[in-house]
Parts: structure tokens; C-alpha cells; sequence
């Protein structure tokens, strides 16, 4: 990866800002599906739509579940292909083995993302990275987006959409501000979330991507330098994926006056710990990332 502006450097395609645009279904839905809804609002599959009863999500939830009739007061269905519509999103939350068919149904019956907070794929061995690279083959076969799996979620709190499980919340929501948070480990993205709030610092915006099976923390970081709610980008990495999007993601939040905060780890052997639990990942070359970042401004350390 070589820094823009430099000899051979990578360059944002001209289609570059439709193509971060593209995940407003992931971070800017209309309606939301949960796949193993729970009655329960504290457990995985009930905390995003207690929270998003709660905070008035401008849009439709519709839970999935086979075994009850209603889930926190709303209609339930028993499959995502008995959806009296499709959605634009769904959330995840059944077991490893349930993922692959879930996304399936879903992708026929026209959903358009996924978040995935299911676990058990390529952060635990080479069956759930086969296992992640058949979830992510049939998500494409439907021209589905994924966000994770053993993603802890996401939030635009501007719309009241939390899908997510963090029990940071708990403590309380965001508080009005321009703040967007892209974080590959949730645990440390919801932290930063929790800080800021209780100093009275606005992060409306948050997306952890957890395995990076499709979107990566790069597209997120494009997706918040073009996005209004967004206007200082705060972001955790463990390992770029995709250095072409990430350097063009870089550059438009550049070009857009979008100043960048980024945290780089994974050159100690915690740090590369941290990699492989959360991104299924290596760090790559710190060098050149550390002069990638100098190149666009971005601020921050390890």
C-alpha cells in the first residue's frame, strides 16, 4: 500500500462515494429485521429492539422468531420468508450453524444487509473460516452486505437505530454531537462509546465489523466521511483488509474536511492476539501503514 499522492499511489475509482454510500442500508435503514428475536430485553437478540422501542427507531421492526406469536409487543414471524415485506437490514443473532440459512432466506426474500453478530467463524479455526467464506459466497449470490460476523453492532442514534448488544448502554445513549466511531473490536469501539458520553462528547454514529467477512473498517470510515450525522471520524484497527478502499476512504474524508482519529494495533504479540480474536486478521506492515496515516493527517497512535 503506498501513500496517495506518491509514485504508483492507489486512487479513489471515480465511483468511489456511491460505493460508500451503498451501506446506508447497514447504517441508515428504513425497516429491520431480527433473526432470533427475543422476548427477554436482555439478551443478544432482544437488547436491539428493546433499544430501538426505546429510543423511537423512524422505522419498522419485525422480529423473527418461531416459537411466539408476538416479541416485546410486536408481531412475530416465523421465518424471513413469512416477512410481510422485505427489510433492508436484519440482525443476526442464532446460533453458527443457523447464519448460513438465515442470510439465504433472507437474501431471497430481497433484504439488502446483514449485521451478524453470531461468533464461531474465522476467529476460531480453518472450519469457521470455511464456514464465513461459505456465509459470505451466499450473501453475494443475493447481492447482500454483511457487517461482521462476531460483530457487536452498530447504532445511528440521529434515526433511534441500535443494532446492537452492548450493555454500554445501559448506562445511557449518545448524546448529540458529530462524532462517528469505526471500530473492528466492539469491545473497544463501545468503550470509546461509554467514555465519551460520560464527558459529555457526542458520538451519534458507531459501527464495529468484527471478522470483516465483507465490509471492513475501511468502507465504514468512507461511509462516515460522506455521511452527515458524521463530522470527526474516531477509528480502532487491528489489520486493513483492503488497502485500496481504506486509502480511498482516507482521501475522502480528507478532500471532505473530515478530520481522523485512529488507534493501530497489532505489532505487539497482544496486540496481533487482538487480530487474530477480532478480525480473523494479521497487522500487515506497520511501516507503511504508519505512513499511509501521515500521509492523510490521520492522528492518533498505538
Amino acid at each position: 500500500m503506498t501513500a496517495a499522492g506518491g509514485s504508483g499511489a492507489p486512487r479513489a475509482r471515480s465511483d468511489q462515494p456511491q460505493g460508500f454510500a451503498a451501506l446506508d442500508a447497514l447504517m441508515r435503514p428504513r425497516s429491520v429485521a431480527v433473526v432470533g428475536a427475543s422476548d427477554d430485553p436482555t439478551r443478544i437478540g432482544g437488547r436491539p429492539i428493546a433499544y430501538m422501542l426505546g429510543q423511537g427507531f423512524r422505522g419498522t421492526i419485525f422480529p423473527v422468531n418461531p416459537k411466539r406469536p408476538t416479541v416485546q409487543g410486536l408481531t412475530a414471524y416465523p421465518s424471513p420468508a413469512e416477512l410481510p415485506e422485505a427489510p433492508d437490514v436484519a440482525i443476526i443473532a442464532v446460533p453458527s450453524e443457523l447464519v448460513e440459512p438465515s442470510i439465504d432466506s433472507l437474501g431471497a426474500r430481497g433484504c439488502r444487509a446483514a449485521i451478524v453478530f453470531s461468533a464461531g467463524f474465522a476467529e476460531m479455526d480453518e472450519a469457521g473460516a470455511a464456514a464465513q467464506d461459505r456465509l459470505l459466497a451466499v450473501a453475494r449470490r443475493h447481492g447482500m452486505r454483511i457487517l461482521g460476523p462476531n460483530s457487536l453492532g452498530a447504532f445511528n442514534a440521529a434515526i433511534g437505530y441500535y443494532p446492537i448488544f452492548s450493555s454500554s448502554l445501559e448506562g445511557g445513549f449518545p448524546t448529540p454531537g458529530n462524532i462517528g466511531i469505526a471500530s473492528q473490536s466492539g469491545a473497544y469501539g463501545t468503550h470509546l462509546f461509554a467514555l465519551a458520553r460520560d464527558r459529555g462528547l457526542g458520538t451519534p454514529v458507531l459501527a464495529t465489523t468484527g471478522n470483516e467477512a465483507d465490509v471492513s473498517v475501511g468502507e465504514v470510515i468512507g461511509w462516515m466521511a460522506q455521511a452527515p450525522e458524521v463530522e470527526v471520524i474516531c477509528a480502532y484497527a487491528e489489520g486493513i483488509r483492503e488497502s485500496e478502499r481504506f486509502v480511498a476512504a482516507l482521501d475522502l474524508a480528507r478532500r471532505n474536511r473530515k478530520p481522523i482519529v485512529m488507534m493501530k494495533v497489532g505489532q505487539s504479540a497482544v496486540g496481533g492476539e487482538a487480530a487474530k480474536s477480532h478480525t480473523a486478521s494479521i497487522a500487515g506492515d506497520d511501516a507503511v501503514t504508519d505512513a499511509v496515516l501521515r500521509e492523510f493527517g490521520v492522528g492518533g497512535g498505538r
